[in-house]
């Protein structure tokens, strides 16, 4: 887990591109779902950092209550463990659907050659298709300023309403993934 913070993904990405292309998952979005849904995704060591310090915060007097009780490990984790996690949850979804929504490198890399694209990646194409249609100085490159705000705001508006949706639990879970200083 500690390779993953010390090697940059630059170094791993062409044995992961060759290994995507024998796979046959380039220019699907496979290649993103895939390794998201095995938990090796993009910066997948932070995420398990934030749930060892959030189960690391969960009292042992309720384990040892449910083991009282007669709870097995597995009732323990499903009926205890899980419900105080969704905090926890909620914020490693939330990081990780930024991360990937943002991401434009490894997008452009897997994604090349196909229909699919990413907001940010489109938002950059239009750019550079208008500015090479209009010349330096023209009042319709002065009016692109406007343009790309408008795009800006565009692309951000997912991730507000997402924000907007689910900040009760995002505030939460940072207080209790244990960022105190302590």
């Amino acid at each position: 887990m500690l390779m993953t913070f010390i090697i940059p993904p630059q170094i791993t990405m062409m044995p992961t591109f060759r290994m995507y292309a024998n796979y046959g998952l380039l220019g699907t979005i496979r290649a993103f779902v895939y390794p998201a849904i095995l938990g090796q995704g993009l910066n997948a060591a932070i995420f398990i950092l934030i749930f060892y310090s959030f189960f690391k915060m969960v009292p042992v007097s309720l384990e040892e209550s449910a083991k009282l009780d007669g709870a097995g490990p597995f009732k323990i984790f499903t009926r205890i463990a899980l419900p105080l996690a969704v905090p926890a949850i909620i914020i490693v979804f939330l990081f990780s659907f930024v991360w990937y929504y943002n991401e434009t490198y490894l997008s452009g890399l897997f994604l090349r050659g196909s229909e699919m694209s990413t907001l940010p990646l489109l938002l950059e194409q239009y750019i550079l298709n208008y500015t090479s249609i209009y010349p330096e100085g023209s009042t319709a490159r002065e009016l692109m300023q406007a343009v790309k705000l408008a795009g800006n705001v565009l692309t951000l508006l997912p991730l507000l309403i997402l924000y907007f949706f689910t900040q009760r639990y995002f505030v939460e879970s940072i207080d209790r993934t244990g960022i105190t200083g302590e």
